[in-house]
């Protein structure tokens, strides 16, 4: 017999109560399998609806840094930089793996002399002077780290950060911290930006 005249032959003369309890007992299965995929494409449509695309990623390269420290930094650097735009964030984390710098995860880091140093030679920072908008940051005031690449060329690669704005707020072991740009970044107005606030 056809299923669907086998349900309304079962619903038929029933009260609501009873018709619900039918439904209940005979179509469990179903009822929890609709409701289970329901959920799951509203979660889905939910999160997409309410991802943040990445505006510009900070990391603070120390295992001694305070999670605390740089959640209210990122919380911070968002109010001032993005004025907390809904569809954009800052993430400022102390979270790292190389793997992040090759695949273009990471623009701003915070490293200390020894991390700068022995990452140098592979061409993992940026020239902040070839960085558009660089030249026309407050930067006198603040010590830059100057250094010669591969052909002799003299650049800046880094700024001290024990006189920046919010990230000296951010405490640490070592007080030889680099703010450094990552040469591979995208978001060059983005990070100037950033720049700009911890100059100020």
């Amino acid at each position: 017999m056809d299923r669907t005249v086998t349900l309304k032959e079962g619903l038929k003369n029933k009260s609501f109560s009873e018709k619900i309890d039918y439904l209940w007992t005979y179509y469990k299965l179903h009822i929890i399998a609709i409701i289970s995929i329901l959920f799951l494409l509203f979660t889905l449509i939910f999160d997409e609806l309410n991802k943040k695309v990445p505006y510009c990623t900070i990391k603070y390269i120390d295992n001694g840094i305070s999670g605390q420290e740089l959640s209210d930094a990122a919380d911070k650097l968002n109010n001032i930089v993005l004025h907390n735009d809904k569809h954009s964030i800052i993430n400022f984390d102390s979270h790292f793996d190389m793997v992040y710098i090759s695949t273009k995860q990471v623009d701003i880091a915070i490293v200390s002399k020894e991390f700068f140093e022995q990452n140098f030679s592979s061409n993992m920072f940026l020239d902040l002077d070839s960085l558009n908008g660089f030249s026309d940051l407050p930067i006198k005031n603040h010590k830059l780290i100057k250094k010669a690449d591969d052909s002799g060329k003299n650049g800046t690669y880094g700024i001290e950060i024990k006189d920046l704005n919010i990230l000296k707020d951010i405490h640490s072991d070592s007080d030889d911290k680099i703010l450094t740009v990552i040469a591979n970044t995208e978001h060059n107005d983005a990070v100037v930006n950033v720049l700009k606030v911890f100059l100020e």
